[in-house]
């Protein structure tokens, strides 16, 4: 038997099959365009590889950082050399503004200072408290000496015996206004209260005033006369104070000006000395404890 599928000749008995030639198709329009294609892709150079870019971090740029102090740069080599070296913290405030504000409160020696100084601190201050109080005993030397020279060349620093200290009413203040016209008793007035002395500007004309009028004396004085007191500008007695002031030579160069502005107010708080703004006080108080009792009294009289 065959099958539908063989030929004629395939049918016959001895005869080989033949090999048929493979068919030829003219290509179409389509085909002759794409295959133009193909062959430009075949033609074009071959694609460069894309080279692969690794992603690295980088750090954003930090703001500049404060220069390194001393201390700073000795923790860092420290660090860095493995080594420990012994730091000491920083003092908590600066040596210039302690000295400042111990100089603005009055106080002379600089000890306080030395808690929050360092080690190099406490030894200038040290020395600065040891040339200060050199120079005080060299001052108080040098003022003794200069003294003894003056008591020699002039005398002995002594009241005239026409003279009685401190004065205590006007009639004093008129006699002893008429004695200094003597040059010779002015010259022994200036030499005795000059011989009086102090620690400086201040405490010398506090000393003279007190050694020169009583207090309650004081009180009807002022510079100028204002009111119904007295000058003591006016009067000789103010030349006697310039005088025996500049005596004392740390205060030779006082000028006029701070000497009347010392005096001044010695006079201007005269009321306030020897309990009398204890007094004045409890006047004060008296009133506002009792402020309509005047009144009542008035009243029933």
């Amino acid at each position: 038997m065959t099958s539908d599928l063989q030929s004629a000749a395939e049918q016959e008995p001895g005869v080989r099959r033949r090999r048929m030639p493979n068919p030829r198709y003219k290509p179409t329009d389509e085909e002759s365009s794409s295959s133009e294609d193909i062959t430009k892709r075949d033609t074009l150079p071959p694609r460069k590889k894309k080279t692969k870019v690794l992603s690295v971090d980088v750090p954003l740029p930090q703001p500049p950082s404060p220069p390194l102090t001393n201390q700073d740069s000795i923790s860092a080599a420290s660090s860095r050399c493995s080594v420990n070296v012994p730091t000491q913290p920083p003092p908590s405030s600066p040596l210039p503004m302690i000295l400042d504000r111990k100089r603005r409160d009055g106080i002379s020696s600089v000890s306080a200072a030395k808690v929050s100084a360092t080690p190099i601190q406490n030894i200038i201050l040290t020395s600065l408290e040891e040339i200060k109080a050199s120079i005080a005993h060299q001052n108080a030397q040098i003022r003794a000496i200069l003294e003894k020279l003056q008591t020699a060349e002039e005398g002995p620093a002594e009241l005239p015996e026409c003279m009685e200290l401190p004065l205590e009413t006007q009639n004093d203040v008129d006699k002893i206004e008429e004695l200094m016209k003597d040059p010779g008793n002015s010259k022994r007035l200036v030499i005795y209260l000059g011989s009086i002395g102090g620690k400086n500007l201040v405490e010398t004309i506090r000393r003279i005033m007190s050694h020169l009028i009583t207090n309650k004396l004081a009180k009807e004085f002022n510079w100028l006369g204002r009111g119904k007191k007295r000058s003591f500008a006016s009067l000789g007695l103010n030349k006697i104070l310039r005088k025996a002031t500049r005596r004392n030579v740390l205060l030779a160069k006082s000028t006029e000006e701070e000497i009347a502005s010392i005096a001044k107010d010695w006079f201007k708080y005269a009321p306030d000395r020897e309990g009398g703004r204890k007094e004045r006080a409890l006047k004060n108080m008296g009133k506002n404890a009792h402020p309509h009792m005047n009144e009542d009294i008035d009243s029933s009289e």
